[in-house]
Formats: C-alpha cells, structure tokens, sequence
C-alpha cells in the first residue's frame, strides 16, 4: 500500500494509500504515476509531477495492467482490461497530463488525447518512445502507433508469450513455438517503433530486453546478447536471478544475495 521516492543517496518522500498499489512508472521528467484503487472505481491513477506533488487522478472502471509516461512528463498511456458480452478486451487509453491542476474528478474526458479497443487480447505492456509513437503489446499482437495515433505497424502471433518489455528503449517479444519451451519467435522495434528484428531462435527465454541494435535474454540457465543486424550470438552459463541491462556490452542478473556481471564483446 506504499511507496517511496528516491533519489541518488536517499529517501525524499514516501505515501501510504488506503488500497494496495499495482503498479508504478517514472518519467525521465520526474512526473511519475501511481495505479491503485478505491471503494468505488477498480482503477485510481495518481498522477505527480517532479516537486511531487499530486496533479492529477484519473479513475476508471476497469482495470489498468500498465501504464507509461512520456520523457517530457506530458502524456500518458494506460492498457485496462476489461470482460463483456462473454469475452475480454485491451481498452488503450493516452492521457494529457501537462499542468494538471488537482482535483478529486472520477475521470476527465476532455484529456483523453486517443482511445481504441482491442477486442480478445490481454493488455501486458506499453511504451511512448521519444518520437511520440506508442507501442502496446498483448498476449496476441505487438502495435505500434504514430504520434498522431494512426496505426504505423502492427505484427500478430499465436503462441504462448514466454517474455515481453515494453520502454522507451524498444519494445521486444518472445513467443514460444511449437510444443516445447527452447523454440521461441523473437519479435523486436526498436527506439523508434520500427521492427528491427524478426526470427526464430532455439533457445527457452525467461526475460528479453533491447538496446540499441541487441537484444538481450535470460533463460533458467544463462544470459544471451543477440546483435539484430549481424546476427551475432554470445551466450553465458549464470545463476538465476532478474536481468538488468547496464549497457549493450554489460548484463546484471541480480539474485537474492548477489549480483553477477556478464561482460559480452564490444
């Protein structure tokens, strides 16, 4: 039901809500957004800006799986979810959130800058990259929106996602194909919504993440780079644990009681 703000030697500010807390994003801004809920509404979105301070709720109905924040703290793009008539739905929302004057409105639809369905998919992720496209991916699609919310490009697959990120440094999927784990198509757009990779690889993916032109991978047990453009394939036994991208020659898969450097090839 809590959460804290950071800076880089210490706790600035922490807030208790009455109702837990689902999820959490910071812009590079500062703005930064917290999804909860209330008695009334399933979804209550707490908007702050970078003195944070509250500037914003936005309450719906449904519920929200993820949302992200544009670089410049202005927009805001939510995935809820939502069942009707026998069957679900990803509802993608984009909000203007720029001086946001607070108040305690449910919703307020005269700051909803682009809204769509998308019928029989499960919301995972979204991003705003730095040109202003929105990329959302489901359990059946990856889509990618113009900054003008026309659709730019669109990739659908069947298959169970085995791992999936979504942020302003590429959107990236793994699919598994066929009936066994270590077959996985690999779906990748790059910073700038454009696909930059598209293959299948032999190998089971826990965690994927991309930088630049590679795309990194955690599996149960090792942590592999892969270069979109050369197709160049480094691979390297390590414990289990979360993977963290420190650049595009360096991985940290961060375990319970240590973290494990990988070093890949320049």
């Amino acid at each position: 039901n809590s959460f804290a703000i950071y800076n880089s030697f210490s706790k600035v500010y922490t807030e208790s809500f009455e109702y837990p807390i689902t999820d959490a994003y910071i812009s590079d801004s500062g703005v930064f957004a917290i999804v909860s809920r209330s008695s009334e509404y399933k979804t209550v979105i707490y908007v702050y800006n970078d003195n944070i301070k509250l500037v914003g709720k936005y309450s719906k109905n449904l519920y929200a799986m993820d949302v992200a924040i544009d670089t410049g703290g202005e927009k805001m793009a939510v995935l809820f979810y939502d069942v009707g008539d026998g069957r679900g739905r990803t509802v993608v929302r984009v909000y203007d959130i720029s001086n946001k004057p607070s108040d305690d409105k449910s919703d307020d639809d005269d700051r909803i800058l682009f809204e769509t369905d998308m019928p029989s998919e499960f919301p995972l992720g979204c991003s705003i990259f730095d040109n202003g496209r929105l990329s959302v991916v489901t359990d059946s699609s990856v889509a990618v929106f113009d900054k003008d919310y026309e659709l730019y490009d669109i990739y659908e697959y069947r298959g169970e996602v085995s791992a999936f990120s979504a942020d302003i440094d590429g959107t990236a999927v793994a699919v598994k194909t066929g009936a066994l784990n270590d077959v996985n198509r690999i779906i990748v757009f790059d910073k700038t919504g454009k696909m930059l990779y598209n293959e299948i690889i032999r190998e089971s993916v826990d965690e994927i993440k991309v930088l630049d032109d590679y795309v990194f991978m955690r599996s149960d047990v090792g942590v592999m780079r892969l270069g979109a453009s050369d197709g160049d394939f480094e691979k390297y036994d390590c414990r289990s644990g979360d993977l963290l991208v420190y650049d595009v020659s360096t991985a940290i898969v961060c375990g319970d009681s240590k973290a494990e450097y990988i070093k890949f090839k320049n």
